[in-house]
């Protein structure tokens, strides 16, 4: 029986002595031809509450209930419920991605269309909406730019292309942060800095974060 386990450790850097720290595990197993998958989230703030992503997945279809528990009090509560479904469509792929809010009783839904490496992506809620079009960069460069903006007039710009034997992805948004992602496979690390000033906020610090997925035949 084959057990995918992955883990991580992510800090930040702070005006402080102390320095902030979240850890993370996830376990996958397929079932009757199901797949599963659960992962848990925890930070130095609260060891004691626990951030719980549960999943189900068969064929194009997968289900996803976010939740909280906490350890002190034996309690736990859902969030977030989500569902991913992907047909055929005009000759490339569309998916819709509905999700509704529990606690602040507010849905939101995701449509995208795929065709010739193009991904076309609208984010829709009751107050804000955002378009992201995904577009193959040519073969001289390599990779994709994933520009999007918001009716806010909030704009984002991803970058991904294969290095060596991993991929290198990027992030920026304009007066607010940027990323940097590698990932080869078993190990992937990012990093997560302010655009603008070191605040106060520890939320808007530079952080690090690094990954690892392994097999574990049971």
């Amino acid at each position: 029986m084959r057990l995918d386990s992955q883990g991580g450790l992510e800090m930040s850097v702070t005006e402080e002595t102390s320095m902030p720290y979240k850890l993370w595990g996830k376990v996958k197993k397929t079932v009757g031809g199901i797949g599963l998958s659960t992962r848990v989230d925890t930070s130095s703030s609260n060891l004691n509450a626990l951030g719980l992503d549960v999943q189900a997945t068969k064929g194009a279809t997968n289900l996803q209930i976010k939740g909280k528990a906490d350890t002190g009090d034996a309690s736990v509560s859902v969030n977030t419920v989500k569902v991913k479904q992907t047909l055929p469509a005009l000759g490339g792929s569309l998916t819709l991605i509905p999700k509704y809010n529990l606690p602040a009783k507010k849905a939101d839904v995701t449509v995208s269309y795929s065709t010739g490496g193009t991904v076309f992506t609208v984010d829709a809620d009751a107050s804000k909406q955002k378009v992201t079009i995904q577009q193959p960069l040519p073969e001289t460069i390599g990779g994709s730019v994933a520009p999007s903006i918001t009716t806010e007039g909030d704009i984002t710009l991803s970058y991904s292309r294969p290095v060596g034997s991993g991929v290198v992805s990027a992030t920026y948004k304009p007066n607010d942060f940027a990323t940097v992602t590698y990932n080869d496979g078993p190990w992937s690390a990012t990093v997560k800095a302010p655009m603008d000033s070191f605040g106060s906020d520890y939320k808007d610090r530079l952080s690090f974060s690094v990954g690892r997925s392994d097999v574990i035949g049971l």
